[in-house]
């Protein structure tokens, strides 16, 4: 399965974050953002690819703030900017 990391630019937005997704039924997994990312928190969410664009629509939505949202290679290493 592919997969897909949110980042965020403080540990406030991600836990935000958390609780919105863990309540909407949302699979995800708390882990540090991979380290060709310049990111603001030491948090990220890994999220399934198949979930992203609606990950990215509830956080828009609900008005959580997020900085980005990358795929994810096999080697867990972020590549192409999704939003």
């Amino acid at each position: 399965m592919s997969n897909a990391i949110v980042t965020f630019d403080s540990t406030h937005q991600a836990m935000a974050a958390e609780d919105l997704l863990r309540r909407q039924g949302v699979e995800f997994e708390v882990v540090p953002p991979p380290s060709n990312l310049s990111a603001g928190c030491g948090l990220a969410l890994r999220i399934g690819l198949e979930d992203a664009r609606l990950v990215m629509n509830l956080l828009h939505d609900r008005g959580a703030s997020y900085a980005a949202v990358h795929l994810l290679d096999e080697q867990q290493t972020a590549t192409e900017k999704l939003g």
